[in-house]
This record gives C-alpha cells, sequence and structure tokens, in this order.
C-alpha cells in the first residue's frame, strides 16, 4: 500500500479484517509504502490504514479499496523442430512475467517486455507435437492470472 499523509503524522498502522498487522514509519515527505503480505490476502478484507503523531494519538483512518489484478494471456502457434525456437505472445494488464509448462513440468519463467509482449526460448523442452505446452501468466505477487 503506498499512501501520503500531511500535518503531525509520525507513522501509520495497517488493520485488516479488525486486527493491527503491524506499524510503519511515515517518510520525510509525508509517504509510506506498507507490505501488506501475508495480512491481506483477498479483495474481501477490509483494510484501513490509521495514522498517529509522534504520542501516539490517533489523528485519521482511511479505508483501503482492495483491486484483484488481473491479465490476459496469448501464445502464438509454436512449429516443433522449426528455425524459430521461440514461443512469442502477447499479455495484458497486470501481468509480469510468464512460464512455460510442458507436459506438467515448470522449465523457467520470462519477464514481459513493457509493450506487453514475450519471447520464450523453447529448446529443448519442446521436442515433439505430442508434448503438452501450457503458457502461464502471473502478476508480479506471483498470483496466475491466465493460461494458455
Amino acid at each position: 500500500i503506498h499512501g501520503t499523509t500531511t500535518g503531525d503524522v509520525s507513522y501509520v498502522r495497517l488493520s485488516v479484517n479488525g486486527q493491527f498487522v503491524s506499524q510503519r514509519l511515515v517518510d520525510e515527505d509525508g509517504t509510506y509504502k506498507y507490505y501488506t503480505r501475508p495480512a491481506i490476502l483477498s479483495v474481501n478484507d477490509e483494510a484501513i490504514m490509521v495514522a498517529y503523531d509522534a504520542q501516539g494519538n490517533e489523528l485519521a483512518r482511511q479505508n483501503v479499496a482492495l483491486t484483484q489484478t488481473e491479465g490476459t494471456l496469448i501464445a502464438d502457434a509454436y512449429q516443433v523442430g522449426g528455425s524459430d525456437a521461440y514461443i512469442h505472445g502477447t499479455t495484458t494488464g497486470d501481468v509480469s512475467y510468464v512460464r512455460l509448462s510442458v507436459n506438467g513440468q515448470f522449465v523457467s519463467q520470462r519477464l514481459v517486455d513493457e509493450d506487453g509482449t514475450y519471447k520464450y526460448y523453447t529448446r529443448p523442452a519442446i521436442l515433439s507435437v505430442n508434448d503438452e505446452a501450457i503458457m502461464v501468466a502471473y502478476d508480479a505477487q506471483g498470483n496466475e492470472l491466465a493460461r494458455q
């Protein structure tokens, strides 16, 4: 969670589903970054940032809007044994990286380029047209978003 405070705020605390998790000092410019894992696990959780002054007096509360990451994945057709040893494809949304699964085993992963495209080297993982190859897309936190 990234946020900005004004006034005499010294630190913030995160409350998830009515339970305080921990606290974080506010930077000199009034901003803060709060790592939420493993406290927030669902968009249905109730998250509230609470601001305090240096004496521990509560100054403000703010509900945190929780959203789910989303994304799509398209993998172009791949010719086994062809001259191009790459699977090419595109992604949309919050996709950060893709992984190749061949016959149920993940081979490795590849970051998605800034324009949402990827190029994945397939050799020696895919050797036959009978191999089951699946591209899987993930967000930056490792949540699976799509597969093809």
